[in-house]
């Protein structure tokens, strides 16, 4: 299957993600420390917050575009 070859490798998209999540769980862990007044994050905020993430890594990197794309093409031929 060629969708699942067409998975999108930029580094902008992962590196990008894995710096959001690397910064938040620093700012969460080891860092929290450094801020006044800071309290422990839930872990069930931190674990909506990787899901978020995986979210958004998913919809950028996923072959979903190629697939929307593959689909629509019949209903474009039709239309015209």
């Amino acid at each position: 299957m060629q969708i699942l070859a067409a998975w999108n490798w930029q580094p902008s998209i992962w590196i990008g993600v894995a710096l959001l999540v690397g910064v938040y769980l620093s700012a969460i862990g080891s860092l929290r420390s450094r801020f006044s007044s800071s309290e422990p994050v839930p872990h069930t905020q931190a674990a909506w917050f990787l899901l978020g993430a995986w979210v958004i890594l998913f919809a950028l990197a996923s072959p979903l575009d190629e697939l929307n794309r593959m689909t629509q093409a019949p209903n474009k031929n039709q239309a015209a």
